[in-house]
This record gives structure tokens, C-alpha cells and sequence, in this order.
């Protein structure tokens, strides 16, 4: 998991289906906002650990999350973003 501008070889066994479709995208410079993948990977320790996400995962997703912001030049509403109509991210 990351934001990754580069090119990259994983495929939809790794990427799943819509992060590998989105990796080809960007290699070809079709315009796609910026954003990070949970694997396939992660899925299936997900499942394999009953249910339970894998050790680290949140952390990661935090920190792409703010590395997302920082790209952006916008901040995660968390308290708004599950509300329906509610902006996702609030530019400041």
C-alpha cells in the first residue's frame, strides 16, 4: 500500500481488479486522481485471520491518508465524510 506515481508491474491478482485497472491508467497518462490500493494481499490475511485486520494496517491507511491530503492541498472532514451530500475533502 502507497502512493506510487510510478509505472507498475502488479496485477489484478495483487492490485484486485479496480486497483489494477487504475495502476494501467496512470502507466498510460490517462488523468487519475491520486489514491492508494489495499491489496489482495491484505484481503485474504484479513479472511485468513478471521476476520481481523492485518497488524499496522490502520497505521498505513492513516499515513497515506495524510500523504493523500498533502498532494491534495485538502484535509479529510471526518466527521462529515458518511454524511450523504457532505464534501469529501475540505480545501483550506
Amino acid at each position: 500500500m502507497g502512493i506510487n506515481h510510478k509505472r507498475t508491474h502488479l496485477g489484478k491478482d495483487i492490485l484486485g481488479g479496480k486497483g489494477a485497472n487504475l495502476a494501467e491508467m496512470t502507466s498510460i497518462g490517462l488523468p487519475v486522481p491520486p489514491g492508494f490500493t489495499i491489496t489482495t494481499l491484505c484481503c485474504k490475511a484479513y479472511y485468513d485471520q478471521g476476520r481481523k485486520l492485518p497488524a499496522g494496517l490502520m497505521d498505513d491507511v492513516q499515513k497515506n491518508i495524510k500523504l493523500l491530503e498533502y498532494e491534495c492541498g485538502a484535509y479529510l472532514l471526518e466527521q462529515e465524510w458518511d454524511k450523504p451530500g457532505s464534501p469529501v475533502f475540505d480545501k483550506r
